[in-house]
């Protein structure tokens, strides 16, 4: 809406609402443009990547982001305390 910059210019994909630690890869569909377009997910937190807090409320606003946390999985060796 470019009379209200706080609302959101795209909405998260029908498929990922309320799938908080989905699994998503590059090319998946992440967003939908307000003319129905879907933007894929582009990679550049890593090939594959679990979604958190997806559209929280508090994520609504564009001066809160995207409306999606992304946590990507490491290893933690407890013996050398090393990722």
């Amino acid at each position: 809406d470019p009379d209200n910059p706080n609302f959101p210019g795209v909405l998260v994909h029908k498929s990922l609402q309320d799938q908080d630690f989905i699994r998503i890869r590059k090319g998946d569909p992440l967003f939908v443009d307000l003319g129905g377009g879907i933007i894929p997910y582009d990679g550049s937190h890593g090939d594959e990547v679990h979604l958190i807090f997806v559209n929280e409320g508090g994520y609504y606003y564009q001066s809160s982001g995207t409306g999606i946390g992304v946590a990507v999985a490491s290893e933690y060796d407890l013996n050398t305390a090393r990722l």
